[in-house]
């Protein structure tokens, strides 16, 4: 049995082409990572849900703690920026395995990518659009809602008026994040798998 392995390894080899075990590998190997980074997503989803339920408890209910409602924003924007980070490597990881694997070996069983992209079965839907979706909610609602009451409750601290303008460019730069760096990225590759 090692022998016949050995002889399909030795003739793909020749061919010039990489061994079939190591495209396999590699392939597995990508999509573990897809996974995975999926994972990190939910729990960073997760961590930012239980830090805005811990800094908003503390916030309204101790008197004089509203300073802590505005640390959320500047927070909240590091959990985006880690979210978006594994989206933006969830979709290169997509992109490598339909152009390396999928478009090459058409006919083999490998095209979970070029079904998602091309011919997923619900006409109008954009595959990972409604995690988009509750995910923006969660981060810019979740920003907005602890700045508005860290605004609503300041005492014009000085401290707290800092925490205010940092908190507003969080605020923004995590809207934009959400809104627009985002839809550009995905746009992009959309529009390159349509050339192609």
């Amino acid at each position: 049995m090692n022998s016949n392995k050995a002889h399909e390894k030795r003739s793909v080899e020749t061919s010039g082409q990489a061994p079939i075990s190591l495209v396999a590998d590699e392939y597995k190997a990508l999509r573990d990572e897809i996974l995975r980074r999926l994972d990190y997503r939910y729990q960073i989803i997760n961590f930012a849900l239980v830090t805005v339920t811990a800094i908003l408890a503390v916030g309204l209910q101790q008197i004089g703690s509203q300073t802590v409602l505005l640390i959320y924003p500047l927070l909240g924007t590091f959990f985006a920026n880690a979210w978006a980070d594994n989206i933006l490597a969830i979709v290169c990881l997509a992109a490598y395995i339909k152009d390396k694997y999928e478009d090459q070996r058409k006919g083999y069983g490998i095209g979970w990518e070029t079904y998602l992209a091309e011919e997923h079965p619900i006409p109008g839907y954009a595959p990972g659009k409604l995690g988009h979706f509750y995910s923006v909610g969660i981060f810019v609602a979740t920003e907005a809602i602890t700045l508005g009451l860290g605004i609503t409750r300041n005492t014009g601290k000085p401290e707290e008026l800092i925490l205010i303008g940092l908190g507003l460019i969080a605020f923004v730069y995590t809207a934009y994040l959400m809104f627009y760096r985002l839809n550009v990225r995905r746009d992009t590759k959309s529009q390159s798998t349509t050339k192609s």
